[in-house]
């Protein structure tokens, strides 16, 4: 389901979530580029608690903010999903720690996108360690976000730069 850039809402949120916590063929939903407000967000995320299809999640350029995508991330659904486009959302270092939890437990994802953040060097240390244990990610978008010397020379020791087909640093 595609919904890139539709202006969708809080009441389409609502009707979305209550379609994903009840379908069991949707596998991709993009929400990208709507400028959601949290409370669209929540639903939307209150829909994917119940769902365990969707393999496919894009969130890009929606305001989610620090602590944002922490709900998601710390839902089953995030243990099935494929890929993961949570680019230019403005999520921070909860976040980021969630999601190295995510990485670190993993077995289905194959692409992450958090570029464009701004995250600091300390947010991306959670992100860095997950995708050092990590065994399945082979495409990852970190472009605009802080790596300091150590951690991106952490990342690109790891068996994870061996494996990546596509890597924005």
């Amino acid at each position: 389901l595609h919904l890139h850039k539709t202006g969708i809402g809080v009441e389409d949120c609502q009707a979305l979530g209550e379609l994903l916590s009840s379908s069991r063929t949707l596998e991709t939903l993009d929400v990208s580029n709507n400028d959601l407000s949290t409370e669209a967000v929540q639903l939307l995320f209150s829909g994917l608690q119940h769902n365990s299809t969707l393999k496919h999640l894009s969130l890009n350029y929606n305001p989610l903010g620090s602590g944002g995508a922490v709900p998601l991330l710390k839902s089953d659904v995030a243990h099935n999903l494929r890929a993961l486009w949570l680019g230019n959302t403005e999520i921070g270092e909860e976040d980021c720690r969630a999601l190295g939890e995510i990485l670190s437990s993993s077995t289905r994802l194959k692409l992450l996108d958090i570029s464009d953040n701004s995250l600091p060097p300390k947010a991306m240390q959670f992100v860095v360690r997950g995708l050092q244990v990590n065994i399945t990610v082979n495409s990852l978008f970190i472009l605009g976000n802080s790596l300091d010397s150590g951690v991106a020379v952490s990342l690109l020791k790891s068996p994870l730069a061996h494996r990546l087909c596509v890597f924005s640093l």
